[in-house]
């Protein structure tokens, strides 16, 4: 059976799993300002290095956020949560999958 590490600040539900978070994983973000419309500022966000992404681990699956993913699509052991499940509120309880590149 692989292991999953959740790399993402918070607990992530699948279905009846619960992951706990056991670090974080964070992208560089740079903000460049590239105009504005009707008086409201418009930017870029660039993203660079990964920090604290361990090395790929043998049947391991690393769950860390969506940008994280993208910015590594060659990364085959990243996954990021999939399609949200939501209470009667609107707020978010879980995923019923893990996307994955």
């Amino acid at each position: 059976m692989g292991k999953i590490i959740n790399l993402t600040p918070h607990a992530i539900r699948v279905g009846d799993q619960v992951i706990p978070s056991s670090g974080t994983v964070r992208v560089s973000e740079v903000t460049l300002l590239a105009g504005e419309f009707n008086g409201i500022p418009l930017v870029r966000k660039v993203y660079g290095n990964v920090e604290g992404l361990p090395e790929p681990q043998p049947d391991t699956l690393f769950i860390v956020s969506t940008i994280v993913r993208f910015a590594l699509p060659e990364r085959e052991d990243l996954a990021s949560p999939g399609d949200l499940v939501r209470d009667e509120n609107g707020n978010v309880i879980g995923c019923k999958n893990l996307v994955i590149n």
